[in-house]
């Protein structure tokens, strides 16, 4: 099947070129992979900042919030395309989610693209750096966030709920700061 009028107004090998001239970034900009502020998401930085100020401008959250790893299916060439055999869609790329638990409407989201993903600040695990990323804006406002085990700590509780967001989840029992009484 074929759209009337599409190939009078353009050639496909002219609309295959299209991708080639579309930038968000001045390509001078770039700080080269190893140096200190490398961004493997640069080109797209400016294009993820405005879709997540577009969710979080377009939904009001209920008091429910969920934090996790997704993959979206993708099977093309890029260099942080990842494997995961253990999800439902194995090849794709990973990304974070916080999303509002009623509906799973995406508030934030942040494409992993390696090490540099999240630097851990202090003495925070990765996890719950990622997490405390993800949750900011959303402090004393009487949200409970639910995470799996991959990313709930004692630690992370006790941050959470200073910042008045409550916390749920299931934990690992070798989970480092766990209590022994606990464990």
């Amino acid at each position: 099947n074929q759209t009337p009028n599409f190939r009078s107004i353009m050639s496909c090998e002219r609309f295959c070129m299209l991708p080639s001239f579309f930038h968000f970034v001045n390509n001078d900009e770039i700080i080269p992979n190893g140096e200190e502020g490398y961004d493997a998401l640069f080109k797209i930085r400016p294009l993820l900042e405005l879709v997540d100020d577009r969710l979080l401008s377009s939904h009001a959250p209920g008091k429910n919030l969920s934090f996790d790893e997704s993959m979206l299916k993708f099977k093309g060439h890029w260099i942080l395309k990842q494997y995961c055999p253990q999800k439902p869609t194995k090849w794709g790329i990973k990304e974070y989610d916080l999303a509002e638990g009623k509906t799973g409407y995406i508030l934030k989201h942040l494409p992993y693209h390696g090490k540099n993903t999240t630097i851990a600040e202090g003495n925070r695990l990765v996890t719950e750096q990622l997490v405390v990323d993800m949750v900011k804006g959303f402090e004393n406002k009487g949200h409970v966030v639910y995470l799996d085990r991959f990313f709930t700590s004692p630690r992370l509780a006790k941050e959470l709920y200073s910042k008045g967001i409550g916390m749920c989840g299931t934990i690992k029992k070798n989970r480092v700061g766990m209590p022994e009484d606990l464990k």
